[in-house]
């Protein structure tokens, strides 16, 4: 599960474009967004993509919109946690808010080593489960106190996705390991 970024294959236009999307734990697709800057008449390419503190993402990348040397520009898009770049984004995601989302859970630091501290408020017996991007769990601890220690520290720096149920309801967040 998680967010990944690639070059679209070429549109009728036959210009790339960028596509950002997010899959499930199973590979299947929660949403997807194309990016492009100068529609049909540019060629957008990324470098690089960074969580944002509000769980977004900034891309950034370079468009060619002409063929003369030295006329290209930079590319640079903030999405939110949905993929929406604006406010007229239109996605339609998620599920209804759970008794998990309305309790206060807190995830610090984030990011961090390995070592983070989960605390949960108004929720008892829950299950914390760690996921590398594979899809593959990694670590499963049982949340009986409002404060709990987890330490993923052995495993490679990246992107996680720590996923807490209790009751048939469940919440998903993003930890980062560096």
């Amino acid at each position: 599960a998680g967010v990944d970024i690639d070059v679209a294959q070429p549109m009728a236009s036959g210009e790339p474009r960028v596509r950002l999307f997010e899959l499930n734990a199973l590979g299947d697709s929660i949403w997807s967004q194309q990016y492009t800057h100068y529609g049909g008449a540019s060629e957008d390419y990324l470098f690089d993509m960074k969580l944002t503190a509000d769980g977004g993402y900034i891309i950034c990348g370079y468009i060619i919109n002409s063929s003369l040397p030295q006329k290209n520009d930079v590319l640079v898009i903030k999405v939110d946690s949905n993929g929406c770049a604006d406010t007229t984004c239109q996605l339609t995601v998620g599920v209804p808010v759970s008794s998990l989302e309305r309790g206060e859970l807190r995830l610090y630091p984030n990011p961090s080593n390995g070592n983070f501290t989960i605390e949960l408020n108004d929720v008892e017996n829950a299950t914390a489960e760690i996921y590398n991007i594979a899809g593959q769990l990694i670590k499963q601890v049982t949340i009986n106190d409002s404060i709990e220690n987890i330490n993923i520290s052995e495993q490679r720096n990246g992107l996680y996705l720590l996923k807490i149920s209790n009751n048939n309801q469940f919440i998903t967040k993003r930890i980062i390991k560096h």
